[in-house]
């Protein structure tokens, strides 16, 4: 890796300060405005890269069924989301914003009150769909306390400042490395514990299928759940028509078959929460980072688990 510079560092994290202390004193309506009609094109047409490697997703994602002009205007309205989920992020917590409780249908509001009653230790698995810091900021309405695995940025300035402003709600930053240990303590404490799980995971992962195609992905939660008995809850924070109005999804629980072979019990739960995901990212396609790439590392003739020995490696 390339060693970063002291003053890159800097700028990067003055353009961050400067953006905070921009929107400061905006009202949040017209910070997500902003966010959504001058910095989401500015965006879509200056990031050259992310751009043609969101198109390709989507061309992967849904082939012909979806016409390309469609397909472009899904990602010029994806950057626009995520300048919102900036201003959301700079701008919390403000009295209005966001406001409380969260919409949520009866299947999810059952798993909620079913979490909180019984502080049941949870696994909590979400995607780069919809508002997820502010998932971790508010905690959805869960009443545990979050431990969220998170790679720290490569600005160690910028990631002190980004951590601190990430743990003003009820949760705790954990670093990706060695994390396995730190979540199974904390799931012992009856806490819960958040995995973003829609990257590839280039190595000691597990191919399941995402939109039709093989995507390898993160056992951590599965074998977290095994080790520990806590069951994985697929779950999510999307924003509805208003700007900071937002809708959370909680799936039923899935617990884990400790009389069943390990790589089974991984591979069923793995493709269990990789579905309920997908669905969720088919709902609202325009709240997905499309720019990811999710389908990097493939299967070889042999199938089965991505390239290295099987682990306990977290995806970011």
């Amino acid at each position: 890796m390339k060693k970063r510079g002291k003053t890159r560092d800097m700028l990067e994290y003055l353009a961050a300060r400067a953006g905070y202390a921009f929107l400061a004193p905006w009202s949040p309506e017209l910070a997500a405005r902003l966010g959504r009609t001058v910095v989401g094109p500015v965006l879509y047409a200056t990031l050259h890269c992310a751009r043609r490697r969101g198109l390709a997703n989507l061309d992967r994602a849904f082939g012909a069924s979806l016409p390309q002009a469609a397909k472009r205007r899904l990602l010029k309205q994806m950057f626009g989301h995520l300048a919102q989920n900036a201003a959301a992020f700079f701008l919390y917590p403000r009295p209005a914003m966001p406001p409380a409780p969260f919409l949520m249908d009866d299947e999810s509001r059952t798993v909620l009150e079913q979490i909180n009653r019984t502080r049941t230790p949870v696994v909590f698995v979400t995607a780069h769909l919809g508002n997820w810091e502010l998932f971790g900021l508010t905690g959805g309405g869960v009443s545990l306390r979050l431990n969220t695995v998170a790679r720290p940025l490569d600005n160690a300035k910028l990631n002190r400042w980004v951590t601190s402003r990430r743990e003003t709600g009820p949760q705790k930053m954990c670093a990706a490395n060695g994390a396995p240990v730190v979540l199974s303590a904390a799931l012992r404490k009856r806490q819960a514990v958040v995995l973003l799980v829609d990257q590839n995971q280039r190595k000691h992962g597990v191919f399941v299928d995402f939109f039709g195609l093989p995507a390898a992905t993160t056992r951590t939660p599965a074998l977290l759940s095994l080790r520990t008995g806590a069951p994985v809850i697929p779950a999510c924070l999307v924003r509805e028509a208003q700007p900071f109005q937002f809708r959370a999804y909680f799936a039923p629980p899935l617990f884990p078959r400790p009389d069943q072979p390990v790589e089974v019990e991984v591979q069923r739960i793995t493709q269990a929460f990789t579905s309920t995901l997908e669905n969720w990212i088919r709902r609202y396609p325009d709240q997905w980072l499309w720019c990811h790439r999710r389908w990097r590392t493939q299967p070889d003739a042999g199938g089965g688990s991505a390239p290295g020995t099987p682990g306990e490696r977290l995806a970011t």
